[in-house]
């Protein structure tokens, strides 16, 4: 079977008809293998020099429907690449030059579009470990391996046998892999479907460490007890920086035989502040919030050595 470097090499010269003067659109599927394939792409795009407009599918929608095309006629694009969504014999955008980047079963390809698709090969790369490649011949994008295990992770699962992320989880490790994943997928099950915000963190995000909870919806309680259900042997915590302003307001939960308000005052930061640890909730679902202007109580620093120590207790 191929490697995937082969399976994109189509990418190159599609891109290199484009004008870096006029923008391009991408758009993307909104789970985690689609938001990782649009991040990469969009990311890879712009690095080379080209104006990129970055769309996501809404709740339900599809490449083809009426509000993807409206949604991407704003932008009035040079080119267009869609990935993740498909692909079949109906141009998305009659007279724009397309490209389709994806794993699933090709339906048929618009005349003069161009796939790159993995699907036939064993095993089937996903689209955003796709993208990686793709983006691998336009620019520098080593720094996006993890996005590219995300979604392999995804939608494979762990472990997935592609060579060409072997030494992700050595540099990044799994389980900051796995919560960045899973808290990618969760945008789309929500009420409103609206990934959006999950896409803006992937383009910012520096690693899967930095893919945090930031909603002003108090969302946290949730979250943390959906993973003490998966993580029974574990302290569980979830920090949502978006909550209230100046804090970071948190939950924990766990399964163990651990006093957590116990927990919580042996290993406070400094200076917390006043809503920090004071007899908040019960001795197994507790939590509260802690400073967060001067980094007092981040998710980078102080979250990160809360979770060390977790599993170390």
């Amino acid at each position: 079977m191929p490697a995937v470097a082969e399976l994109v090499q189509p990418f190159r010269p599609f891109v290199g008809r484009l004008d870096r003067g006029r923008p391009a659109a991408v758009l993307c599927h909104s789970d985690c293998d689609g938001l990782a394939a649009g991040a990469i792409l969009a990311k890879s795009l712009d690095r080379a020099g080209h104006t990129i407009s970055l769309e996501v599918t809404g709740k339900g929608g599809s490449t083809w429907d009426d509000a993807s095309r409206r949604q991407l006629g704003r932008h009035s694009p040079q080119a267009l690449i869609v990935a993740d969504l498909g692909c079949r014999a109906e141009p998305v955008l009659p007279g724009v030059p397309t490209l389709f980047v994806d794993h699933h079963r090709p339906e048929g390809v618009p005349p003069g579009a161009t796939l790159v698709t993995g699907y036939g090969t064993d095993p089937t790369p996903t689209s955003g470990l796709l993208a990686w490649e793709c983006g691998k011949l336009i620019a520098d994008v080593s720094d996006l391996d993890w996005v590219a295990a995300v979604s392999v992770l995804g939608d494979v699962g762990d472990p997935a046998p592609f060579p060409e992320l072997a030494d992700v989880r050595t540099r990044h490790k799994i389980t900051p892999l796995r919560d960045a994943t899973s808290l990618l997928n969760t945008a789309r099950r929500s009420a409103a479907g609206d990934t959006t915000p999950a896409l803006r963190l992937l383009m910012k995000a520096g690693g899967p460490k930095e893919v945090k909870v930031r909603s002003a919806c108090q969302v946290h309680p949730m979250v943390v007890s959906i993973w003490k259900t998966r993580l029974p042997d574990r302290i569980v915590m979830v920090a949502n920086t978006g909550y209230l302003p100046g804090r970071v307001n948190f939950t924990a939960r766990s399964n163990l035989d651990v006093n957590l308000i116990d927990f919580l005052k042996a290993h406070a930061p400094p200076e917390p502040g006043e809503y920090y640890g004071h007899g908040h909730g019960h001795d197994k679902a507790t939590g509260g919030a802690c400073r967060s202007p001067s980094g007092t109580c981040s998710s980078a620093g102080w979250g990160s050595a809360q979770r060390r120590r977790c599993r170390r207790d």
